[in-house]
């Protein structure tokens, strides 16, 4: 347990050395996080259609949980745009209980990630898939929550790809332009216009956000204009303390609900990792990536218990908070606490808070969560970098995040084999040795393999070996540049011995050292037939073939 304790930040060790000052900045921060994530929690819900209600408990029970068990000493956890499109495709088809099932489940996952080590395999996804990704579900969050900023009601089947409902979002608002109405888009403007100015202010301390939502609020209600807001959207909204809920789902329903979990799991996984990798680069403190993954699963288990949706570590929440002077943990479990305060004695406050604000507020998000900038240079960058983020890209918007991240996945591991088997070749027939002053004897010949001998390159060095079959007594065969050898390359090698062997040719292979236990597998280390000899280095294995030619002679 001490050795688990002193391996990462926790809460328990950052306690041994709290002091009243740290205590200060945390309140501080804590309070500044509570008032920009209370409005986030609940534009997320409105957005993915379910109550608010579900987006509050969310950051109390999860953003708690997740702090208290945490890898690091500031991430801050809550619900995500990320989860947006499958969290309402969820509610959509089996319910607000079976958003609760899916959470639960994918804090399952999690939790197995953390246990298998699963944060290892954060460096094998490119970040071209994760540009590309986040880039496409920029543009359907942005196509979706466009009609709540104009007043439209676009008749989308839930359950429609996100390409149909791009296709028929664009379609609505194209031949409906002149049926904009107009309060809403007033409403809209109110908020965008300074949200965008705020997002320019160098004292990112200031809860502008908060800030807006109330003035904007204000000014929506005393003005009289006829916009929706969230009573007339939800009925009058009673927040309460979180209370236990088992969500109620029949077993046909769980199966179905498992590809979703397994969704949420996985991009509540990255984007938890990314944070946590991010998070370490702005303040150099240490961090523990596995226990941040369970941590993860132990709160979305936790909120799914207590009518919360699905949550992950963000980014854009622990900068803020960076930036607030946050210096320990406390910061986000305190957060949680005042958000529920928030809650609790504004209640009937929030039921007057207009749609359109919300939804300019996740339009303006679903903007820069896709690194515009950043998107198009790397469109510019080699074909096979540029091929992976547009697949990806194009994968969202026309299927699921899960398949278009797979895809980019797969597509990246192609293009990188392919590249790799480039780079492996053999040089047939060497008559010069560098450093020896006289030519080889005409009876020997060498055999040099560079780069990886693997299935990417294994009809390519097959070919070559076919070609060039060595026609000298004995032929030395030189893997000092073999970074590895697969199984597919141990194949092709053998055959070549057996060939070699039927035609009498003695064969000599060098520096084999760091494939030794796969030559061994293939009774090729220990090679009882003696089809062949082995030395530790070219020079040895020229030494052992003028020894073994005089023998012949």
């Amino acid at each position: 347990m001490t050795m688990i304790l002193s391996s990462f930040p926790s809460i328990f060790d950052v306690l041994r050395r709290y002091t009243l000052e740290r205590f200060r900045q945390d309140t501080l921060a804590a309070l500044v996080m509570a008032v920009v994530n209370l409005p986030l929690g609940i534009s997320l819900a409105v957005a993915c259609g379910v109550n608010p209600k579900a987006g509050i408990f969310s950051i109390v029970v999860g953003g708690f949980f997740a702090s208290l068990f945490g890898g690091t000493r500031f991430i801050i956890s809550g619900p995500t745009t990320i989860f947006l499109l499958t969290i309402a495709d969820i509610s959509n088809q089996f319910g607000i209980d079976g958003v609760y099932v899916a959470g639960l489940m994918a804090g399952i996952f999690l939790m197995i990630g953390g246990i298998v080590r699963f944060h290892r395999f954060i460096d094998f996804v490119p970040y071209s898939v994760i540009l590309g990704f986040t880039a496409g579900l920029s543009v359907v969050i942005f196509t979706t929550q466009l009609k709540d900023c104009l007043g439209f009601i676009v008749g989308v089947n839930p359950t429609d790809n996100p390409a149909n409902q791009i296709i028929k979002h664009w379609g609505y608002y194209a031949t409906h332009l002149h049926k904009i109405h107009w309060p809403t888009l007033l409403v809209s403007l109110m908020t965008a216009i300074p949200l965008l100015i705020s997002k320019r202010m160098l004292n990112k301390r200031i809860p502008f956000l908060v800030l807006i939502l109330i003035g904007v609020s204000v000014v929506t209600y005393f003005s009289g204009l006829n916009v929706m807001t969230l009573n007339k959207r939800f009925g009058v909204i009673d927040f309460t303390w979180p209370i236990f809920h088992v969500p109620v789902v029949s077993m046909s329903q769980i199966i179905a609900l498992i590809p979703y979990a397994m969704t949420l799991a996985f991009l509540g996984g990255i984007n938890s990792l990314l944070a946590v990798i991010t998070t370490y680069e702005m303040t150099s403190k240490p961090y523990n990536s596995r226990i941040e993954l369970l941590s993860q699963g132990a709160a979305n288990i936790l909120v799914a218990l207590f009518a919360g949706l699905p949550i992950s570590a963000t980014m854009s929440r622990t900068s803020t908070a960076i930036q607030a002077q946050a210096q320990t943990p406390l910061t986000g479990m305190m957060q949680a606490v005042f958000v529920l305060i928030l809650a609790l004695h504004f209640e009937k406050l929030m039921n007057f808070i207009p749609i359109p604000c919300l939804a300019t507020i996740f339009v303006v998000a679903a903007y820069d969560m896709g690194y515009w900038k950043r998107f198009f240079k790397y469109c510019r960058m080699p074909r096979s970098e540029s091929l992976v983020l547009l697949v990806t890209f194009i994968l969202t918007l026309f299927s699921t995040i899960a398949v278009a991240i797979l895809t980019g996945i797969v597509l990246a591991a192609l293009l990188f084999i392919r590249r790799m088997s480039e780079h492996s070749y053999i040089t047939p027939e060497i008559r010069q040795i560098p450093g020896e002053e006289n030519e080889l004897p005409k009876e020997i010949s060498i055999y040099h393999i560079d780069g990886p001998f693997f299935f990417g390159a294994s009809s390519r060095l097959k070919a070559v070996l076919d070609e060039h079959r060595p026609q000298k007594k004995i032929t030395i065969l030189d893997f000092d540049n073999v970074p590895f050898i697969d199984s597919t390359g141990l194949k092709i090698l053998n055959e070549f011995i057996k060939d070699s062997n039927k035609r009498g040719v003695e064969l000599i292979l060098t520096n084999i050292d760091h494939a030794r236990e796969l030559f061994t597998s293939l009774n090729l280390g220990v090679d009882p037939l003696k089809r062949y000899l082995t030395a530790p280095t070219l020079a040895d294995a020229l030494q052992l073939a003028k020894e073994r030619l005089k023998v012949q002679i």
